[in-house]
């Protein structure tokens, strides 16, 4: 081997060697061959008036994450709300008492990955009670004094999707009552 072959192969493999152990080529050649999941954005709509808390779940697959937003509606009028990497987003200046549908659209390299269930989400005054998280029967509230809750239920036209916020109390009963 002729000695710039050599200097060649030898500067070829400590830029590979370094660039590798910087993580400049690391993306590039251990990334995953698969095809990026479909995946449905978790929502929260009680936290905060008039906003949407959107979130989902990192996927090593997907070049971009496009999150898109219908009006809930027979016909699905979708529009990008948020193109990028992160994985979550906060709809925010809703109109009140609208229902939205969002779904999840990633891409890799040119090609287009639609999501194909759907997030539920809607805009209101009215936030979490006092009582929250009380979701479950094992996370009941204790029943001491009347109290006021909030206990939203929300239909939706598309796939007849309901929504209940369901609450739960206890309250000890003495003896002999």
């Amino acid at each position: 081997m002729s000695r710039t072959k050599k200097a060649m192969l030898l500067i070829f493999t400590s830029l590979w060697f370094f660039s590798c152990y910087n993580n400049a080529f690391n993306e590039i050649l251990f990334r995953t061959t698969d095809d990026p999941f479909d995946d449905v954005p978790a929502t929260d709509s009680l936290t905060t008036e008039h906003t949407v808390y959107l979130s989902w779940k990192e996927d090593d697959a997907a070049d971009s994450f496009y999150l898109m937003r219908s009006f809930d509606a027979i016909s699905l009028d979708w529009t990008c709300i948020y193109e990028g990497k992160s994985t979550s987003y906060t709809d925010t200046g809703l109109i009140d008492n609208e229902k939205y549908i969002y779904r999840l659209d990633k891409t890799r390299g040119s090609k287009c990955f639609e999501g194909e269930k759907y997030g539920y989400g809607w805009s209101s005054g009215t936030i979490r009670d006092c009582c929250e998280s009380n979701d479950a029967p094992e996370n009941a509230a204790f029943l001491e004094y009347d109290r006021i809750c909030n206990l939203p239920c929300v239909g939706f036209v598309t796939d007849n999707k309901e929504i209940l916020d369901e609450d739960w109390f206890y309250v000890t009963v003495p003896p002999m009552r």
